[in-house]
């Protein structure tokens, strides 16, 4: 990239109970190592002041679990971006680019409003067909069409979380929900 050349910001989402403390540093590790964009970071802790949080990275302690849905949007406040990524504290990001492939893709395709990396075993690199739901699709590790948003691995344009309203903050917990209508219609 040439020097000048504007790099689009993803703001990022991490929400934390301090409850996983070997899975949260290698979370937010591959996360400050990604590249080709410029990230904006914020760590949301739920119920908790988040421990564990390298230099540099902004903390929220809220002083009460609100819930995973009310804790990203809450997140969602406190950073700048053209992109929101909601990032559970134990997942990884396997490779550097893995922000800015979706990126490009939202920058290919104006019609998408969200976008979501495969999720696989980090020991076996394997695909439960479950973790994935979709359509006409009997292989996990081919691209298609989803039935559910896993939200805890997503990468969003904010201009479609502005219009969908964020998260509903009213469902506590994942299971309450399988996709925001407004970004998933």
């Amino acid at each position: 990239m040439s020097a000048g050349t504007i790099r689009p910001t993803v703001a990022a989402v991490v929400l934390t109970m301090n409850d996983r403390p070997e899975e949260f540093p290698r979370a937010v590790a591959s996360l400050l190592a990604q590249e080709g964009i410029e990230l904006d970071v914020v760590v949301v802790g739920n119920g908790c002041v988040p421990e564990q949080v390298p230099a540099g990275v902004r903390t929220v302690g809220l002083p009460e679990n609100v819930g995973i849905r009310e804790g990203r949007n809450i997140g969602a406040d406190r950073v700048k971006g053209d992109y929101l990524f909601f990032f559970d504290n134990d997942a990884h990001l396997p490779d550097t680019d893995a922000l800015a492939r979706p990126v490009a893709e939202f920058a290919r395709d104006p019609r998408l409003a969200y976008a979501q990396p495969r999720l696989c075993d980090p020991e076996t690199g394997v695909t439960l067909r479950r973790w994935v739901p979709r359509l006409r699709a009997s292989d996990p590790a081919r691209p298609g069409i989803v039935t559910v948003m896993a939200e805890g691995v997503v990468i969003v344009r904010r201009d479609a979380y502005d219009r969908a309203g964020g998260w509903p903050g009213h469902f506590f917990l994942f299971h309450e929900l399988t996709c925001p209508p407004a970004l998933c219609s």
